[in-house]
């Protein structure tokens, strides 16, 4: 990939970062005080994960690190969707998550390239 695409893949890392960083405080006004904790844990970790791969997408040597970062992302997105099609019984995004981001997701995660050569 062309190094401005990498800088705009790394833009792109942070804005969902900051945007979860802002409305977090509003989210955790609304919720029970047992969701609280569960909710700042992983709200930490999503902004966490946005601006290593920010950092990680402005230099050129851990850009195969980037994109298995986000395959593991994808793959971990696409268990819980499937997962949660099965508990409401709503079948309908599994075989767009099984044919086109699961696999790609994987095939990000296994070899940390954008194509195969």
């Amino acid at each position: 990939m062309n190094r401005i695409w990498w800088k705009i893949l790394g833009t792109l890392c942070v804005i969902p970062g900051i945007y979860l960083l802002t409305r977090m405080f509003d989210i955790l006004l609304i919720l029970p005080p047992e969701m609280r904790l569960g909710f700042l844990l992983f709200a930490s970790a999503i902004i966490v994960i946005c601006f290593l791969s920010a950092i990680l997408c402005f230099f050129p040597r851990s850009q195969s690190i980037t994109l298995r970062i986000l395959g593991a992302y994808g793959v971990a997105a696409g268990m819980l969707i499937i997962f949660e099609g099965f508990c409401t019984h709503d079948y309908s995004n599994i075989g767009i998550m099984l044919l086109y981001w699961l696999s790609g997701s994987i095939h990000l995660l296994w070899t940390g390239k954008m194509t195969d050569d």
